[in-house]
């Protein structure tokens, strides 16, 4: 029989269970979850009703959604191809976000001690030979003078673009073992239009950084993460990271730390470039999630984590 102690540990620790599940749910927030479902809209952006357009730079690229992907075929111009959308509405608001991060007017302000972790997950019908001579490049930036809401037909060329500070990272794909390493960038040239056209409109953060990169194979699901954490005022952490998105097996990742007061801590859009292959391969391109979250700092959910653990060790020292 339960004694009217027991009774009391159990209801304390239903209680500390469910206010460690409040601080986490409260304080996570997940901005945009496109798994691609069905009534998805490619060119309707609509995050508080859970659509995230995503467009393209080439015009003779066939965009088709699928229920759970949506697949672009590549054209036969010369040229990379990238694609784009946004991650806030225009006008839209969150009060609080993480702990110290909000969205005002389309902006994602992020705040002192918050993470921004945006991942997009994709396959390649056909994965190149190495891409290393023009990496893949993958940003998230601020909005500038508006936002590009339509196809472009050439490239990623648009005066939308122009103005619009933001952190990248290049990466390599190739479907061969290599140490080719991964760079992480500031954007700092913004009177140009190309989203990615020049790489000398970065400048890079530190030195190459992950280590030995796995081969990837034609078709092999792969999720590429960028996370953007404001440590303090000027302190930044930036992290990469790829993954086998079946298995959650980290092919390469790395992280950097720069202190820069200026570095942009508004946000709104991601983008992605593709470039041509050497060998001619690379494609169709398949998106199968892209996925925004801001994570509060750690000492958040450690204190919640810790309450729970508390609440363990009590009711264990009752039935001792």
């Amino acid at each position: 029989m339960k004694t009217r102690n027991q009774g009391r540990v159990v209801k304390f620790i239903v209680g500390a269970v469910a206010l460690c599940a409040f601080a986490i749910n409260a304080q996570s927030t997940v901005l945009i979850d496109e798994l691609f479902e069905s009534g998805y809209s490619r060119t309707v952006n609509n995050i508080g009703n859970s659509n995230m357009a995503w467009f393209k730079a080439r015009y003779n690229d066939t965009a088709t959604a699928n229920v759970g992907s949506l697949s672009f075929s590549t054209s036969s111009n010369s040229g990379a191809d990238a694609f784009w959308g946004y991650f806030t509405d225009p006008a839209g608001s969150i009060p609080s976000v993480g702990n110290n991060s909000s969205v005002s007017n389309g902006k994602l302000f992020l705040g002192v001690g918050d993470t921004l972790i945006t991942s997009v997950s994709f396959y390649l019908t056909t994965m190149p030979t190495d891409t290393s001579s023009a990496q893949v490049r993958y940003g998230v930036f601020d909005t500038g003078p508006g936002r590009s809401m339509n196809d472009l037909n050439g490239g990623a060329s648009s005066t939308m673009f122009s103005n619009n500070p933001g952190f990248a990272t290049f990466i390599s794909l190739m479907n061969n073992t290599t140490n080719n390493g991964i760079s992480i960038y500031k954007h700092t040239v913004m009177t140009t239009t190309g989203l990615f056209g020049a790489s000398s409109d970065y400048t890079q953060i530190d030195g190459s950084v992950g280590g030995l990169s796995t081969a990837q194979t034609s078709g092999e699901k792969l999720t590429w993460s960028f996370k953007l954490t404001r440590t303090s005022s000027a302190d930044w952490n930036l992290e990469s990271d790829l993954y086998d998105t079946l298995t959650s097996a980290l092919l390469e990742g790395g992280s950097v730390t720069t202190n820069d007061a200026a570095a942009a801590n508004t946000f709104s859009m991601i983008g992605l470039r593709f470039p041509r292959s050497p060998d001619g391969t690379m494609g169709p391109y398949v998106y199968t999630d892209l996925k925004v979250e801001v994570i509060p700092e750690p000492s958040t959910l450690m204190l919640a984590g810790t309450g729970l653990a508390l609440a363990i060790v009590a009711i264990r020292r009752r039935r001792s």
